[in-house]
Parts: C-alpha cells; sequence; structure tokens
C-alpha cells in the first residue's frame, strides 16, 4: 500500500517524470511545421529581390540592359535585311513627295524597326491636305503609305487672305490659291463651315450660281450673295430654298439681275425690297425715261 501511495504520489514543483529504472524522462521541445520555415524563407529571398531590383532600377541599369538589348536585337535584323530600302505611296495627288519624307524622317538603310508607324500617321494627318492616312511595314525592307487627300471645295476668306477649304471646313493651304480662283468665296464668322449647305442650295439654279462671286455670312445666321455685276441678294436666315427659286423667277421672267438694281431683300416671304442703283434712281425720277 505505501508503495503504491509513493508511486503515484504528486511530484514536486520543478522536478521531471522518472522511468522503470528511476531515470529522468526526456521531454521533446516544442515542433514548428515545416511550411512555417518554407514560408519564412521564401518571404526573405522576395524582400531581398525586391531591394535588390529597386536599387538596380534607380540605378538605371535596367533601362541600360534594355537599350543594349534593343540595340544589338536591331544590329542582328539589320543584318538580316531589316533596313529600309523602299518608300512606297499611293493616294497622292497634291502633297509634295518631301513634305511626306519630312515627315517620315527616314533614310535608307535606316532600320524599319525605327519608325513609330502610329506617330507617323498623326503626323501625316496633321498635313493640311491629309484627311486621312495609315503608315505600314512590308517586310522586310518596305514602309508603304497610304493617303486620303482633302478635296477642295471653297475659298475662306479671312483678315485679306484667302484659304482653300475642303467641304466639311476644314483648311487645306494657303499656297498658289490662284489655281482655286474657280471655287466659291466665302466671308464672315462661320462662313467655311455653313459653306456646304449654301453652296448644294446654289447649285440647283446653276445659271445663277455661275454669277455669284462671293458670300458673305451675317451674324453666323443668314447670307448675302454678291454677284457679277454688283448686286447684293440678301437671303433670310430660314427658307433659304424657297428665297433662291424666287429669285430665279423674277430673272427669268423679268431679267431683274440686269436692271440698275443695287441690293434684292429676300427676307420677307411676301414682299421684295429692291434697291436702285444712284444711276437707275436718277433715271426712275426723271420723266420720259426707262428704267
Amino acid at each position: 500500500m505505501n508503495a503504491l501511495a509513493g508511486k503515484f504520489a504528486a511530484r514536486r514543483p520543478g522536478t521531471r517524470p522518472r522511468g522503470a529504472r528511476g531515470k529522468r524522462m526526456r521531454v521533446p521541445r516544442r515542433a514548428y511545421p515545416l511550411w512555417r520555415r518554407a514560408s519564412a524563407r521564401v518571404a526573405c529571398a522576395c524582400a531581398l529581390g525586391l531591394a535588390a531590383g529597386t536599387w538596380l532600377w534607380l540605378g538605371g541599369y535596367f533601362h541600360a540592359a534594355q537599350a543594349s538589348v534593343e540595340t544589338w536585337a536591331e544590329c542582328e535584323l539589320a543584318s538580316l535585311g531589316f533596313t529600309v530600302q523602299k518608300i512606297t505611296v499611293t493616294g497622292r495627288e497634291e502633297i509634295p513627295v518631301e513634305g511626306i519624307l519630312a515627315v517620315l524622317q527616314l533614310t535608307r538603310g535606316q532600320s524599319v524597326f525605327d519608325l513609330d508607324t502610329q506617330s507617323a500617321k498623326l503626323r501625316l494627318e496633321a498635313l493640311g491636305w491629309v484627311d486621312t492616312a495609315s503608315v505600314s511595314r512590308y517586310w522586310p525592307d518596305t514602309i508603304h503609305v497610304d493617303l486620303v487627300e482633302r478635296r477642295p471645295f471653297a475659298l475662306w476668306q479671312q483678315d485679306r487672305e484667302l484659304t482653300v477649304i475642303d467641304r466639311e471646313g476644314a483648311a487645306i493651304t494657303q499656297q498658289n490659291v490662284a489655281r482655286f480662283a474657280s471655287l466659291p468665296v466665302v466671308v464672315g464668322p462661320g462662313s467655311r463651315f455653313a459653306a456646304a449647305q449654301l453652296v448644294d442650295i446654289l447649285v440647283t439654279e446653276p445659271d445663277l450660281f455661275r454669277r455669284v462671286q462671293a458670300a458673305t455670312r451675317v451674324g453666323d445666321r443668314r447670307w448675302d450673295l454678291h454677284f457679277d455685276n454688283g448686286a447684293v441678294i440678301r437671303l433670310p436666315a430660314n427658307d433659304e430654298t424657297v428665297a433662291w427659286q424666287r429669285l430665279a423667277l423674277l430673272e427669268q421672267n423679268y431679267q431683274i439681275l440686269g436692271r440698275d438694281i443695287q441690293a434684292i431683300d429676300l427676307r420677307l416671304p411676301d414682299r421684295l425690297i429692291v434697291r436702285m442703283t444712284p444711276a437707275g434712281a436718277q433715271r426712275m425720277s426723271d420723266p420720259g425715261e426707262e428704267a
């Protein structure tokens, strides 16, 4: 009984359990999972790699290495024949070849990869004559440019200078405008953008249209037409087509533009206001003379 009681007696604090032969038992240390150790090592490696990469980037080593690789690649491609030998252009009529070459900034033998095709496209479309452009590489040695040029539509006068414009009112050129003397001349605020609508109306009466020398936009609302005999026809802000057809009937029936008339006001649909020239007014005031 005493032996049994001694066997199960409580141990004193700080003592280790003893084995069957009275030897103290070894208590194993607390174990840590292996994946925790691996994660810690990976985190340390990533941190060191990030720090090293940041240092290299700030020091410019990455850029220098990239430039070296690009230079080496360009030399290798050039040795394989990827150099500019031909530049072909389609759609060109007015823009000079020198202007296209100045935009591309390429020389024979230069790497075909030196050209940024998107940037070249934008630079070409900034030229007055060019509406749209595309630039392509044809392997191994050709750069091809496809152009759609603007079509001259009218002459826009501003500050006594004439500019050739297209149907949408885009400015094309101020050079050699005498070549386009047959185009209608438009003047005044907003005239360049409203010209297409006016011309579409005027061409419905071609005999009258041929006699129109210029059109002045008034208040960006309506038009005054200047004819070859000096007469000014004032069109309304609305229903210009009706007023234009009305003038055609007056000319057909009464040859009104052959008289001594300084201006015809068509802005009121129910009446016609005519201003005579000084000579015409004098003849009307003298008895016995025809107006």
